[in-house]
């Protein structure tokens, strides 16, 4: 027979083996039993209709007029009255109006043959269309993301064109930016 010191060893580590299986299994139960966060879905479809709903409250509001509501949702709805991100560099002087358009050429081409933004840019300065610091200019932008965590003062706002054409003030531009956030908010908080 063990003496009783050997038993009391035996008896701990059994009892500890023991536990430390018991508290592992429960670990490994509740990771594997812990339901994961389900991603947001936001029904794009809603998106116009609720800020069509926002820019009528504006309108209501006297804010704005209709006619700037109608402006608003039009540049916010359809594609080809954003503004370019060439815009800005024509604007800022770095490129002329040619080579913006040269450019948007270039890169739809590139886009049906599969060629990186680099190949394209270097295409352009190879044939003189470019220089090297107006590519570098160009893939700097175009290296930026256009999200909400890029900073406002990086990337043009697409009410930008229609204060800078007098249809709408900056404080009005302003409302409505805050209203399309107000509606993807509503439809991200609805969503869950």
């Amino acid at each position: 027979m063990l003496s009783k010191s050997t038993q009391k060893k035996i008896a701990c580590v059994i009892l500890t083996g023991a536990l430390t299986f018991f508290y592992a299994a429960s670990a490994f139960a509740t990771t594997q039993n812990t339901p994961k966060q389900a991603p947001i879905k936001i029904d794009f479809s809603k998106i116009s209709e609720a800020f069509e709903a926002k820019l009528k409250s504006l309108v209501d509001a006297g804010t704005i007029t209709q006619a700037q509501a109608d402006a608003a949702l039009k540049v916010f709805t359809s594609k080809d009255q954003r503004p370019s991100r060439l815009e800005s560099l024509v604007n800022d002087g770095t490129i002329t109006q040619d080579q913006a358009n040269a450019i948007e050429e270039a890169f739809k081409s590139a886009r049906e043959s599969k060629k990186s933004i680099q190949d394209v840019l270097s295409s352009l300065v190879s044939s003189n269309t470019i220089t090297q610091t107006q590519a570098d200019s160009v893939s700097k932008l175009f290296q930026q993301k256009d999200t909400n965590g890029t900073p406002k003062d990086q990337r043009p706002s697409r009410l930008e064109s229609l204060v800078t054409a007098g249809t709408i003030t900056q404080d009005q531009a302003n409302a409505i930016e805050e209203a399309f956030k107000a509606v993807i908010d509503t439809l991200k908080s609805t969503s869950n």
